[in-house]
């Protein structure tokens, strides 16, 4: 028992008994000592950032609040190559989810690009590629749960962009989707509930339940039927992706990937319209998270704001050929009508933006096309909103 619960416990035990005369609002005071000192919780600084677009190179924005957990178990993870002429290879786009624990996620965001990266260097087509990586994720994240006895899970949404071709794989209830210039939202995953027909029929199928505890739930405890980790309920809760592919076309100008904090409570259809209103990605990002905690978030909340105009317009976002910063401020004024402004440079950074690699790892993812559901699963566990009974 933590040493500051304990003092609470003893006043308690002190009126009962009728030892000494406590007045009630000394356990006002106390409470609100314990939570101001309690050890059993972190805080988080509230973090947002961002990468301009260059000629041809997706930009994005992020931002992540703690909001009113008391840890903080979101994580994202940004990967963008370039070539030697600045030209454009390939990107990789994720947010993780973490319960029970932050290490599931963590690990999905130190690990999972890599793996994606080795599978594609092996001749993998990209399909193909996200579905071998997630599951080496969760392979090697099993086998240090199994021998630390961790039972930390993380949902996973990433986005893989080659080119103008878009994969997205998804494996729980974080979500990706595709903002237009029309305003239009176009989902690119599915959240993985255990009362969706699909999971439900899986989950039955391997001899597990879905009870209704608070809502639906594996085994009345995991509020998510896919992801990494959850050792405990591997059996049952798979993590292998869905994955979709979409080619980019005029008009398609924004990815928004966000844990569920904020799809809670906010609609796909209302997150692009508040893009709509707000034109610069990192912006963008702060506004949702802010918005979220407003209409009364009670989860960690994490987006990420990945700007696709220069990819699809193979150009830069500014209208201009030219590549410098400061061409590109001279005429940032005429992307105004546009629904994503990039962030200006920062200061201090490098002038050339083109050599071989930018990469942000930082703490804390016409309609949809070919959706691949996988056969069976295996699967896992949780805090809080996701694991029943926990506090």
């Amino acid at each position: 028992m933590k040493l500051e619960w304990a003092g609470f416990i003893v006043l308690y035990l002190v009126s009962v008994t009728g030892v000494i005369r406590v007045p009630p609002w000394a356990f006002i005071v106390m409470f609100f000592l314990t939570k101001l000192f309690s050890s059993g919780s972190e805080k988080f600084p509230d973090e947002d950032g961002g990468e301009p677009a260059a000629q041809g190179v997706p930009g994005f924005g992020y931002s992540l609040v703690q909001g009113r957990r008391d840890y903080m178990e979101d994580f994202f993870h940004t990967q963008v190559d370039v070539g030697k002429g600045g030209e454009h290879l390939r990107s990789f786009f994720g947010v993780f989810d973490g319960h029970s624990g932050k290490k599931a996620a963590a690990w999905a965001k130190e690990r999972l690009q890599q793996l994606v990266w080795q599978e594609l260097d092996k001749g993998r087509e990209p399909k193909a590629a996200l579905r071998a990586a997630f599951l080496a994720a969760d392979a090697e994240f099993l086998h240090r749960a199994n021998r630390e006895f961790l039972s930390d899970g993380s949902t996973v949404t990433t986005a893989l962009l080659i080119g103008k071709d878009l994969y997205v794989a998804n494996a729980g209830d974080s979500r990706t989707i595709l903002c237009r210039g029309d305003g239009h939202a176009v989902p690119l995953s599915e959240d993985h509930k255990p009362d969706r027909p699909s999971e439900r029929r899986r989950i039955v199928a391997a001899g597990g339940q879905v009870i209704f505890v608070g809502c639906a739930r594996v085994n009345g405890v995991l509020a998510t039927s896919r992801g990494f980790g959850d050792k405990d309920l591997k059996k049952w809760v798979s993590a292998e992706p869905e994955v979709t592919h979409r080619t980019l076309q005029q008009g398609d100008e924004a990815l928004v990937l966000a844990s569920d904090g904020l799809w809670d409570v906010m609609t796909n259809a209302e997150v692009a319209a508040k893009l709509r209103h707000e034109p610069n990605p990192r912006e963008a990002a702060k506004l949702l998270t802010r918005v979220a905690l407003r209409l009364g978030s009670m989860d960690n909340v994490t987006a990420l704001v990945v700007d696709l105009r220069a990819v699809v317009n193979d150009k830069s976002p500014f209208h201009s050929r030219a590549t410098s910063p400061a061409s590109a401020a001279s005429s940032s004024s005429s992307t105004k009508n546009l629904l994503l402004q990039p962030s200006p440079p920062r200061e201090g950074a490098p002038r050339e933006a083109s050599q071989a690699r930018r990469e942000t790892v930082l703490e804390s993812p016409p309609g949809l096309v070919s959706i691949s559901p996988p056969e069976g699963g295996d699967g896992a566990g949780l805090r809080s909103r996701k694991r029943g009974l926990a506090v």
